[in-house]
């Protein structure tokens, strides 16, 4: 069986093989389990109607780490208020959804996890893509912080 390196002529570069199985062996690891907090879903245990397991209600902490997750990936395109005027805004295929409002804002606490994660199609066309440098936790964390926004713009509306 070949080694998993390449000739030396190649400079110890690994192999693309190597390289294919390294890629999909860590997600695995990390999916299995390891070390992760059981009361948080994964995204294969994931249904629509999973709730979040950090409710918006219960922990400051949790709020102030999904307020700056959601700061950090997702203001971008859905703007530092969750009302979808982000910078990015004009260069995007479609308008960001506004994050404070219906229908939006009733989906269920897994729909909103499974759109992040995974990406939401509309027409054949690739409307948000999937987040993929934030954990399954951090999603939830930052989607706990998403569902204060609501309150607080209801709040201003009054």
């Amino acid at each position: 069986m070949p080694s998993p390196r390449t000739s030396s002529a190649n400079t110890g570069q690994r192999s693309p093989v190597f390289l294919l199985l390294l890629r999909l062996l860590i997600p695995l690891s990390i999916l299995a389990g390891c070390g992760r907090d059981t009361r948080v879903p994964v995204a294969t245990d994931v249904t629509e109607v999973t709730r979040n397991p950090f409710q918006f209600e219960e922990d400051e902490m949790v709020i102030g780490e999904g307020k700056r997750l959601f700061l950090n990936n997702c203001s971008i395109c859905h703007g530092h208020q969750g009302l979808g005027d982000g910078p990015s805004r004009s260069t995007l295929i479609a308008e960001p959804a506004n994050l404070t409002v219906d229908p939006v804002a009733s989906y269920p606490d897994g729909r909103l996890f499974l759109v992040v994660r995974l990406g939401k199609m509309v027409d054949g066309r690739l409307t948000m893509p999937p987040v993929e440098k934030m954990t399954d936790e951090q999603i939830w964390k930052a989607l706990a912080y998403v569902r204060t926004l609501r309150s607080v713009r209801s709040l201003q509306n009054r």
